[in-house]
């Protein structure tokens, strides 16, 4: 499968925080052959699996079960990447995290963030890459980093509405009302923040269009040439992401290889186009669902299955759960199941 990888930068904010409880960053960087991520650039990246254990080891070290969410309250424009200055200088939040969206595999493709509405409400969701079961630390440190981002250089005032996440409900909660605002929910379906929609065309605190425009021209090229040199998994995966028709024939059609060599490729990438076809229609099930405007059915057959039974038998071999139990841990008890809805245009996000 496609190993995901994370630009060791991102860690400064961390850095700073062990600083600030007077603890050397580097030796515990150190311990998972990671560089200092203070005087480490943006190109140098690390696979996840090498830095898999860098959480545990900081909650060991600080004996601070809230070090993620400390850590994420270091954010801000001197820590961050060319992707953060343009979403901070972009026009609108909606520009913002486009921006965001656009960019991100410049710097890791562990994660992916999804902007969905519902009435009033926008919602940002996190994903990583490939799934897998919660990792508090993790988790709160991505959602802490991007509401205190947000908070800090968004639209004004910033407030959230709801906060969501997967891992179970820890002891003293006192840190996440620090971070967030209000008391997040616990056990969820989804990693997520939710907002009002209003926000989205809301200005940016820091817009300034001469330096997005600069910013823009920079980080263009060298997303196309990351996009180039990306790993064969990864092309596959962007061309079943933009609707191109299932199967390996017409995957390797779209890339210019025989489906021998394209599976021979991806073999030597440790997967396979079934394991890759079978991620991604995963993923795009768990974001159609939390559509509540679409019938169960209407995603079954979105998604190509013959009949709405076998979704489900294959929902609940990918995640252990039905689709109506993820929807209504996604959506809340409240939630009722339409009996048809409307497939409409998605995101750009999606």
């Amino acid at each position: 499968m496609l190993v995901p990888t994370v630009a060791v930068r991102l860690y400064r904010p961390v850095a700073l925080a062990l600083d600030a409880a007077g603890i050397p960053p580097a030796p515990v960087f150190a311990e998972f052959d990671m560089p200092d991520p203070a005087v480490t650039g943006w190109d140098v990246r690390l696979p996840l699996p090498q830095i898999a254990g860098v959480w545990d080891r900081l909650l060991q070290v600080t004996s601070d079960p809230s070090f993620a969410l400390r850590a994420a309250e270091h954010i801000d424009l001197t820590v961050c990447d060319v992707i953060t200055f343009l979403e901070g200088n972009a026009k609108t939040l909606h520009d913002a995290l486009q921006a965001k969206f656009r960019f991100l595999p410049l710097i890791t493709n562990a994660i992916e963030w999804t902007l969905d509405t519902d009435g009033d409400e926008a919602a940002l969701t996190l994903f990583e890459r490939p799934p897998r079961p919660p990792l508090a630390p993790v988790a709160e440190y991505l959602m802490g980093s991007r509401n205190v981002f947000l908070r800090r250089f968004g639209p004004s005032p910033w407030q959230l509405r709801q906060v969501s996440f997967r891992h179970p409900e820890p002891p003293h909660l006192e840190a996440y009302r620090s971070v967030f605002g209000v008391t997040p929910q616990f056990g969820a379906a989804l990693d997520r923040i939710v907002f009002d929609k209003a926000l989205l065309a809301a200005p940016m605190r820091s817009r300034d269009d001469a330096l997005s425009e600069l910013l823009r021209r920079y980080a263009e090229p060298a997303l196309a040439s990351a996009e180039r040199t990306a790993s064969v998994t990864g092309r596959v995966e962007a061309l079943l992401s933009s609707g191109v028709s299932p199967g390996v024939a017409a995957a390797a059609r779209h890339l210019g290889l025989a489906p021998r060599t394209l599976q021979r490729m991806l073999k030597n990438e440790g997967t396979s186009y079934a394991e890759v076809a079978n991620r991604m229609l995963r993923a795009a099930a768990e974001r159609l669902l939390s559509r509540r405007e679409l019938a169960i059915a209407e995603v079954a057959h979105a998604l190509g299955f013959g009949d709405t039974s076998a979704f489900h038998h294959a929902f609940m071999r990918w995640t252990g759960v039905t689709p109506r139990e993820f929807r209504i841990r996604a959506l809340g008890d409240s939630y009722n199941e339409p009996s048809h809805g409307r497939l409409g245009p998605r995101t750009a996000a999606e």
